[in-house]
């Protein structure tokens, strides 16, 4: 062995390791992920800090969000940052596939009543879960043939301010949303779907494409 294969043999031995670290998924059963989270709204039930967030300013409420958050996605084996973001007022929150990136509504954290906002993180949070799953289906417990249909939905996703009934009946929306409202069951549908109705009233002397377009570039066409 020559002295360059003996060190480009070096260096693949001290890089591979880390390669793999890197790209190593950890398994994820959904019963226990499910547990565990379940566990996480219990603790903060118990603990008060939902009560706390009712009582103290934005930068507090931002914290205790942050600290939720933190906690749902190990459970879940995501890695999707989290940011507090400007957004119209109707929506919540979106996953941004492109970015790996859960945006909220920073207005959010002015409601006092912070269950909706948790129910908003969980909800996109499984949204993380779902692209997960699509993108390395052996690191969790999902049936492949669930998996293939949040494939294809995500390749056709509608967003809510087409057509918000075909958006609440997509797959990866059902789902999303029946994981959140188990551990929240305060469910905002008709409040959400009040608003949509009133922000395209808000806007009919504009053009309503210019107003989706303005949203996508925006969140870069999120799954909300």
């Amino acid at each position: 062995m020559g002295a360059f294969d003996f060190i480009k043999s070096e260096l693949n031995d001290s890089i591979t390791p880390l390669l793999e670290g890197q790209t190593k998924q950890p398994f994820i059963n959904e019963i226990d992920m499910n547990n565990t989270c379940m566990s996480i709204v219990e603790r903060y039930l118990n603990e008060g800090l939902i009560d706390e967030f009712a009582e103290t300013g934005l930068d507090n409420r931002m914290r205790i969000a942050t600290s939720f958050y933190n906690e749902v996605s190990e459970a879940m084996g995501i890695d999707a940052g989290l940011n507090f973001v400007p957004m119209p007022y109707l929506m919540e929150g979106g996953y941004i596939p492109s970015t790996n990136s859960i945006e909220l509504n920073i207005n959010s954290l002015e409601r006092p009543n912070c269950q909706s906002l948790f129910n908003t993180i969980l909800h996109e949070s499984r949204h993380a879960f779902q692209h997960k799953a699509v993108d390395n289906p052996d690191s969790v417990s999902v049936d492949n043939n669930i998996i293939d249909i949040w494939r294809q939905n995500f390749d056709n996703y509608i967003p809510p301010w087409l057509d918000y009934e075909a958006y609440r009946e997509q797959p990866v929306e059902e789902d999303a949303f029946d994981y959140a409202d188990n551990f929240f069951l305060e469910n905002n549908n008709d409040r959400i779907l009040a608003e949509v109705k009133t922000d395209k009233e808000a806007c009919l002397d504009e053009n309503s494409q210019e107003v989706i377009i303005r949203i996508n570039e925006q969140l870069d066409n999120p799954i909300v």
